[in-house]
Formats: structure tokens, C-alpha cells, sequence
């Protein structure tokens, strides 16, 4: 149709033999060639112009150049091993047990042969069961050689400890167990309703892989299990992977967070169950069932009676600690955006706010205030040092407020180069390394990094110290920590090899651990490059200052780090 209307417009469609004067066919394609080699011309003109004025201003790539192998997430894989169909569990060959308290310490045995689907299998287990509050069970189960299993350190995430002289029959919940095989109920002792059970189910547990599953009601519901892109139930067929990562715009992707606790919510009442670890986990809801697996530490459950949503969560955040009180203007309107690359284009965006009476709390900046995207500097040329900070005065004096983008990645610079903050942390021994002791290299946006290892003492000393130097020139009065989940755009401790910077044997099997690349039990992760766990993150052998690996670190980093940040 549109070819037959340019026709007619151009006098071609024969309508009529008698028109006069005719347009030849050879003046019609002379016609159409011109026209398209004006559309050419133009669309060459704009590309040429976004070359030369982009807007708005893309964010550096930092892609990895490395492939993978092909993996399948086990959760998602119908062919792969049931291990409630293969293991028989553990029996109690040994207890002891306080009658006054209702503490418990028994020793758990592996029943028949080794199975090792999912990694080596143990075979001892201790059982700990503590009543610590009228409305708060421990029941913890762990290896009992744990020369190659992680446990998480008290300091590192606030363990809940029982009230002095606390006693089990002031208890709201009620441990109940059988000897062979070893399953447990908690029970709500004042109705004798069942709130969690793994009769049924066999406990298995290897150096790699750890699960229970508890029965639940038809119809239940289930919430918590943060962080992912999803709403607010998880309902059956839901597979929730606790690993912290970026990818914020893939529905039920893991997401930035993890909390690994979930909320029971029934008619007859609700509770909590948390599992307090820094391991990768994945949990599966399914009809009448939830099953909870990690591939690292120990299992160590509190259970929280509720008996409402409310009071539950209120019991499981004063077990854990309470989170920080934002101040009140960070409750207002805050405006961010990439492509604010100069004090200029800042001081338009506040003006254009006041012009049409838009209250404007805060204004926030990314990486564009950054001299080459390093930490602590700001840019020359578009960020000036003086009027930066008389910016920010500016804002301050109009009761406004400023808050810039930090990555906990400091740029590791060439042998030709210098930079200050690099060598200060350097100094301190602030920095993640090789198992090798040499220092781990990554890649963020500066190009090659070091991450500082926010589990030192030193490291907090100088991260502090640093913040607080910074501050003493660009003012802030908040910060945007980005990319410490943590983040790295490179497999291994890579660095950038083109460029001269030194790279490190990857070495991805430890001893008594096993593969921790790669490992038995495939998470739901993900990433650029499939379900791996160092393929858009920093390594898994990435070792901290007390000898603990990334592997089992990496859910709690960002949280250390924020905490500094404060």
C-alpha cells in the first residue's frame, strides 16, 4: 500500500493510459535512491552527534572475558539426586540432658554407609539444644571434628545467648525428639500445635552440603527468606538462593541481601525459624513442605513462638540486634541519577527542583565526582576541590543534604603509577588475600582492584581513618556503598593481565572442603555467567585476615562493611 501511494503521488500508478507526461520508471528510481541516501546522511549525522554529546553518559563496562563450563541449578534440575529418597540419617547413640533446663547434648551417628552425593558426608554429628527464653529455642547440630568445617564467629554476627537461669518450663516451646532415626518437633506448648517437624525426612549433612526439610500446613504462608525481586509470599514451587549479589531487575534473582529467616504465618498463630549462618543456602517451599540447604558452617536454628507476625519478628530482630535509626531527613525526597558529571550540572538539577517548588532533601552522586573512578578523589577538572565543598556548603545552609557513591574497591595501580590511598591501605594490611598470602586482585570500575577486608581490626582503622579524612574535605552526610556484596568482574584473582598486572594460580579446591568453585550442590545463583559462585563475585578462596575463605564469608561482607561505614 505504501509503495502504490508514493506511486500515485509520483504519477506511476496507471490509472489511466491517457495521463499526460508521465513520470519514467528510471526518474522513479532516482527518485526513491535519493531519498534513501538522505535518510543515510541523516541517521549517520545523529550517531555522529550522540558520539560527540552522549546523553546521558553510560557507566564503564567491567566484563569478564571468561566463560564457564555449562552448569544447571540442582534445585531447578528434575534428573538430579534426591537426597531424601538416598540417605537414611542419623540415629542418637549418646545424650545428656538437663531436666531443669531442658539443655540437651547428644551425639548423632551416621546410619549405614556413606552416601557423599552433595560432597563427603559426616560421620558424627553433636546435637546442642538450649532454651534460652520464654519464647526462644537453639537447637544446633554440627560435626563433631570440626577441623574442616566453618563456624561463625560470635563477634562477626551477634549470637543469642540464653537468660541466666532460665528454665524449660517457662518455656512457650516445647523440644520434642526420636532416637533412630533422629528427627525433632517444636511444639507451642500452651495449644500442643506442631510449628516444625522432620519426621519423615532424613538430616544430612557433609562438608558441602547440609538439609533438613520441615513439614507445613495446605495453604500456608510463608514470608521472609530476603532478598529477591518478588513479592511478598513465597508461595510452593518458590526457590529462594540466599547469596548476596547485583542483579536487581531479574524477578526472583538473589538479590543484594540475605536473611536467612522465614515467617509462618497461620490462623492458630505464627513463628520463626533462623538459621543463623554467612553460608550460601537455597530454600525450596513446596505444597505441604520446606526444605532448607547450605553448602557450608553448621546448622544453628532459632526458633521464635510468636504467637503473632509482629511479635515474632519483633523476637528475631531483638535476638539478632536492632537495625540502625535512619535520621529523619532521609525519610524526604532524594534525587540520584548517572550523568551528573560536574559541579555545574548538580547545581542546575537543586536550582531546577527550587524553581518549580519540588521539596529536595538530598542529592546524591555517582562514580561521575570520581577522578578514573577511584575511591576518595573527586575530579580536577569537573569536580574542583573548593567548589565541591562550597557546593555542599551551599546545600547544607539551605538545610539540603549531599550523599557520593564508594565501592569498597580500591583501584591497585601500575608500577608507574601512585595512589595514595591504595599504599595507606597497603600499609595497614587492609587488603583481601591469595590463599598464597599474595594479594587478591579483582576488577570494578577503576580496572584492577584490591577489597578491603572489612573483617580485620586494622582494615576498620583504616577505612575509618580514610572516611573520615575524606570527609574533612567533601563534607557528605551520607554514604551510596555500591558493589560490596562484593563484586568482581573477573574470575580468581585476576587483575588485568594485558596491562601488566600480576595474576595468581586459582586454586579452587580446599583441603577437607573440597571444590568451592564449583561445588556438588549447585545454587539457583544469578550471574553474568551462569550458576558459579565467582563469576561476577570476588573469588571464593579470597582469604581474610583469621584464615576464613569468601566461600564462607561472602553473605556477611557487606554487612561489616556497612557497619564501618556508620
Amino acid at each position: 500500500m505504501l509503495f502504490t501511494n508514493i506511486q500515485e503521488k509520483l504519477g506511476l500508478h496507471n490509472k489511466s493510459k491517457k495521463r499526460k507526461n508521465p513520470l519514467k520508471r528510471w526518474q522513479f528510481w532516482t527518485v526513491c535512491v535519493f531519498a534513501a541516501c538522505i535518510v543515510l546522511i541523516t541517521v549517520l549525522a545523529v550517531q555522529l552527534t550522540k558520539e560527540k554529546h552522549p546523553h546521558p553518559k553510560k557507566k564503564p563496562a567491567a566484563q569478564t572475558t571468561v566463560t564457564p563450563p555449562e552448569l544447571t541449578s540442582t534445585a531447578k534440575n528434575s534428573s538430579a539426586p534426591n537426597p531424601n529418597e538416598l540417605y537414611r540419617g542419623y540415629k542418637v547413640v549418646e545424650i545428656d540432658q538437663n531436666d531443669s533446663t531442658g539443655s540437651i547434648n547428644a551425639t548423632l551417628q551416621l546410619i549405614g554407609d556413606a552416601i557423599d552425593v552433595f560432597g563427603t558426608d559426616v560421620d558424627s554429628l553433636q546435637l546442642l539444644v538450649e532454651y534460652q527464653d520464654k519464647n526462644r529455642v537453639n537447637v544446633k547440630i554440627q560435626p563433631v571434628d570440626l577441623s574442616h568445617t566453618y563456624v561463625l564467629p560470635d563477634d562477626y554476627l551477634n549470637r543469642p545467648t540464653a537468660d541466666q537461669g532460665f528454665s524449660k518450663s517457662d518455656s512457650n516451646l516445647i523440644f520434642q525428639y526420636e532416637k533412630d532415626p533422629f528427627t525433632f518437633n517444636i511444639t507451642r506448648k500452651d495449644t500442643n500445635e506442631v510449628l516444625f517437624s522432620t519426621t519423615g525426612n532424613p538430616l544430612v549433612f557433609s562438608n558441602q552440603f547440609l538439609q533438613f526439610n520441615t513439614s507445613l500446613p495446605q495453604d500456608h504462608t510463608i514470608s521472609g527468606l530476603g532478598e529477591s525481586y518478588h513479592r511478598y509470599i513465597n508461595e510452593a514451587g518458590s526457590v529462594r538462593t540466599l547469596f548476596a549479589s547485583d542483579k536487581s531487575t531479574i524477578p526472583d534473582a538473589n538479590l543484594y541481601g540475605t536473611h536467612p529467616v522465614y515467617y509462618d504465618e497461620r490462623s492458630t498463630g505464627s513463628h520463626a525459624v533462623y538459621w543463623r549462618s554467612s553460608a550460601p543456602q537455597e530454600v525450596l517451599v513446596e505444597d505441604q513442605s520446606l526444605t532448607w540447604r547450605s553448602i557450608s558452617g553448621i546448622m544453628d536454628l532459632y526458633f521464635f513462638a510468636g504467637p503473632t507476625v509482629p511479635d515474632a519478628i519483633s523476637q528475631f530482630v531483638s535476638s539478632i540486634g536492632k537495625p540502625t535509626l535512619q535520621p529523619y531527613w532521609a525519610l524526604g525526597y532524594h534525587q540520584s541519577r548517572w550523568g551528573y558529571d560536574s559541579i555545574e550540572k548538580l547545581e542546575t538539577v537543586v536550582q531546577n527542583f527550587k524553581k518549580k517548588s519540588i521539596p529536595l532533601e538530598t542529592i546524591w552522586s555517582d562514580l561521575d565526582y570520581m577522578y578514573k573512578s577511584r575511591d576518595f578523589t573527586s575530579d580536577p577538572t569537573s569536580f574542583p576541590e573548593s567548589n565541591f565543598t562550597s557546593f555542599i556548603n551551599g546545600l547544607h545552609s539551605s538545610n539540603q543534604h549531599y550523599i557520593p557513591i564508594v565501592d569498597p574497591a580500591i583501584y591497585y595501580p601500575k608500577s608507574n603509577e601512585v595512589y595514595d590511598i591504595y599504599n595507606s591501605g597497603l600499609q595497614h594490611d587492609a587488603y583481601l588475600k591469595n590463599p598464597d598470602g599474595s594479594l587478591y586482585v579483582g576488577k570494578v570500575w577503576p580496572g584492577a582492584t584490591v577489597f578491603p577486608d572489612f573483617f580485620a581490626d586494622s582494615t576498620g582503622e583504616w577505612w575509618t581513618q580514610m572516611l573520615s579524612t575524606w570527609h574533612g574535605k567533601v563534607p557528605f552526610d551520607g554514604l551510596w556503598i555500591d558493589k560490596n556484596e562484593p563484586i568482581s568482574h573477573c574470575e580468581g584473582s585476576c587483575g588485568n593481565e594485558p596491562s601488566g598486572y600480576p595474576t595468581a594460580e586459582y586454586n579452587n579446591t580446599v583441603e577437607g572442603r573440597g571444590n568451592i568453585n564449583t561445588p556438588p550442590y549447585t545454587l539457583s545463583i544469578v550471574s553474568d555467567n551462569g550458576p558459579t559462585l565467582d563469576s561476577h563475585f570476588v573469588a571464593p578462596n579470597a582469604t581474610h585476615v583469621d584464615g576464613a575463605l569468601e566461600y564462607d564469608l561472602h553473605n556477611l561482607f557487606r554487612s561489616i562493611c556497612c557497619a564501618l561505614g556508620r
